[in-house]
């Protein structure tokens, strides 16, 4: 805000009142405002006021517009003290700002630019830069939204914006007038006299207040008034029945089939078009291929991938759906018929055979107004770009996406779509298939199978799954194409076809051995056995044991902490039901099936039985530790040898304890020096 404007702030209105609606401004920018002078008008619970000015100069900037909510002391307006009011009569009216232009300004028109060969309007959600203020070349001025995406339109010029032409809400061709700007004018420049024009012209009509229903509050009788609510239907919650405005929004008169408890709301911009797109996908005959694929050998290349990335000091980061969609792009190769589009052709139905894999990824976009809204961009002749060049064509339309920076013509095309409710933790779906496409395939969450989350499926040889979905246009495709379609992606995902030294050959990058896990062998009852348990195949009783025991185990270091004896007033610890070898039906004598060097622990013993006590004492004893949060895998593996075989428990000498402490209170004393000294700043000890 310039020095020498002052802000003008809605003053109290009453004990009671504590925020108030902006109903109508009485003064334009640009207009003489004097001292007391009544230049807005609101509307709380209590009653309508006007606002007066409380000093002399020229309304420069307007900040709460007709219809917001402002609380007791926020902003509504700048007055400019020193400016000098722009001249008024019947043939110009009053500027949008406070200070004159030069005489041999040169007024440029901004106009909406083309925004792809399918889009021909948009409409205007919000205006970033307001008349009077200063505009840099490419600064983003106007927010839009047209059928495909929102946008942010750049000012071609530098200068000051004099004029919005186009008003919030409208809509406007391509290639029509938006604004004007004063080229190479600086802060708060006067503009021309169609912007108070162009203003008068935007402000809202003020509605009649409704009238009977008994007692109401003024801002009740407004909105009662705009939404056409009879109050005489409206039961009121204030004091004596009197009607508030919470009791008359989403009311509604009948009008329209809204019921009471609705409220209509147009859906506009990519939520529409998407409306459309699902109501057009309802004609579409499909069917769907459920696949569950195990997915251990994904889990860990993409592990391996990036570690040697990060030892390498490379920033890249692969994440499943990079490999899950270049394994489909891969597949549609293998079968080009899941591409294949349908079309009427002068009555006949037609079949639309691509060449290229043009593949388009399911992004989930945040608007401004917090709602959702869902885009697709197309990653276009994908199987042509390697796999390092889909991973950047990929990062980056997923990034324009989320940011409203990508164009509409890199929404549409797509031959075969990816989506991944997955990572809300959906296990599969079934989505609709949008006009034009072959295919859409669906991915559900990665997780070890139902009933085994809680045992350690590496000794047991249990591995992650992930059901996919092929939902296809039946009227091209048919159940054993898209069967053998999702068999190649599972087929993929366990490497074959050389498909991950193919990505790390892309990377450039070299992967160690893939080792696969031994599954633990299960001997059918009643199978004769020899030797030690530990040794041979395990009966069901001593695999049971084995179950409990390891979930014991990790129930310790997890959550062990919680047992811990802590407090040094004695007070019991709170303790979890999952440390307890009830929780989990684990007898001694089951505890004493379970060989000790099936569970992967660092305290010496043959059994459970002879571990499980020193386990407990470790974990829940005088020490707590957390370690299991820790990503890395051999840093937790290390904490556990440490924790577990006693060693960081060995009582140190007393002079290496005093040493110890002298360290420690150094340490101290020099976090508190800087803390004092670089008061407010991060601090790495």
């Amino acid at each position: 805000m310039p020095e020498d404007n002052v802000p003008v702030v809605l003053p109290s209105l009453g004990e009671s009142v504590t925020e108030a609606t902006i109903v109508e401004w009485l003064k334009q920018p640009g207009e003489a405002v004097a001292l007391d002078e009544e230049i807005v008008e609101v509307t709380s619970d209590k009653a309508d006021l006007r606002i007066p000015s409380p000093a002399t100069g020229v309304l420069a900037r307007i900040i709460a517009q007709p219809g917001d909510t402002i609380e007791v002391g926020q902003i509504l307006c700048e007055l400019s003290a020193n400016g000098v009011p722009a001249a008024t009569d019947d043939a110009h009216p009053p500027a949008t700002a406070p200070a004159p232009l030069a005489a041999d300004a040169e007024i440029a028109e901004i106009l909406l630019p083309s925004l792809g060969e399918s889009v021909t309007e948009a409409t205007i959600v919000e205006w970033l830069k307001q008349p009077g203020e200063a505009v840099a070349l490419d600064e983003e001025i106007v927010e839009i939204t047209s059928d495909k995406a929102d946008l942010r339109v750049p000012s071609p010029v530098a200068g000051a914006l004099t004029e919005h032409v186009a008003q919030p809400g409208d809509t406007v061709e391509v290639g029509g007038l938006l604004a004007r700007i004063a080229v190479g004018a600086v802060g708060a420049t006067t503009g021309t006299s169609p912007a108070a024009a162009a203003a008068a012209a935007a402000a809202p009509e003020r509605t009649a207040a409704a009238v009977g229903g008994g007692l109401a509050s003024p801002l009740a009788r407004r909105i009662a008034g705009a939404q056409g609510v009879d109050l005489a239907r409206v039961t009121g919650s204030g004091s004596r029945g009197r009607i508030q405005a919470a009791d008359v929004a989403g009311a509604s008169n009948g009008a329209g089939g809204v019921s009471p408890a609705e409220d209509a709301v147009q859906l506009k911009g990519p939520p529409a078009m998407l409306a459309k797109y699902m109501n057009e996908s309802r004609a579409i005959p499909t069917a769907t291929t459920f696949r569950t694929i195990p997915v251990g050998t994904l889990d860990t290349r993409r592990r391996q991938i990036n570690q040697t990335l990060a030892a390498a000091s490379r920033k890249e980061k692969l994440s499943f759906t990079h490999l899950v969609a270049w394994a489909i792009v891969k597949s549609v190769e293998r079968f080009p018929i899941m591409s294949t589009g349908f079309e009427e052709i002068d009555g006949k139905p037609h079949k639309l055979v691509r060449g290229n894999v043009d593949i388009g990824l399911a992004v989930d976009v945040e608007r401004r107004d917090g709602s959702r809204s869902l885009l697709v961009p197309v990653v276009r002749a994908a199987e042509t770009l390697g796999f390092r060049g889909f991973v950047d064509a990929y990062d980056d339309l997923v990034k324009r996406t989320r940011s409203g920076k990508v164009s509409p013509d890199e929404l549409r095309g797509a031959t075969v779509s990816l989506t991944n409710p997955g990572g809300f933790g959906t296990v599969a779906s079934v989505p609709r298939l949008m006009p034009g496409q072959g295919t859409i395939v669906a991915t559900g969450s990665i997780a070890l199978p139902v009933g085994f989350e809680r045992v350690d499926a590496t000794a047991l040889g249990i591995q992650k799954v992930m059901t996919a979905t092929s939902t296809y246009d039946h009227r091209v495709i048919q159940g054993a194409e898209s069967g053998a379609f999702l068999r190649q992606i599972d087929l993929f995902l366990a490497g074959e076809d050389g498909f991950y030294e193919e990505v790390a050959q892309s990377l450039q990058i070299t992967l160690p051995p893939l080792v696969e896990p031994q599954p633990l062998v299960i001997a059918p009852p009643g199978a004769a056995t020899t030797g030690p348990a530990q040794a041979g195949p395990a009966d069901y009783r001593t695999l049971q044991a084995v179950s409990a025991a390891m979930s014991l185990v990790k129930a310790h270091r997890i959550y062990g902490h919680m047992a811990a004896d802590l407090d040094p007033l004695g007070y019991p610890p709170v303790g979890d039901p999952a440390l307890e070898p009830a929780s989990l039906e684990l007898t001694d004598a089951m505890m004493a099936l379970a060989p000790a060097d099936l569970l992967r622990v660092f305290i010496p013993g043959q059994t459970f039985a002879d571990v499980f006590p020193r386990m407990r004492e470790t974990y829940c004893g005088t020490i707590a530790y957390q370690v299991e949060h820790i990503s890395s895998h051999e840093q937790r593996r290390w904490l556990r040898r440490e924790i577990e075989s006693g060693f960081i428990r060995v009582v140190m000498p007393l002079d290496e304890r005093i040493k110890l402490l002298e360290r420690l209170v150094n340490v101290d004393v020099f976090e508190r020096f800087l803390q004092r000294a670089y008061i407010g700043q991060k601090t790495f000890s």
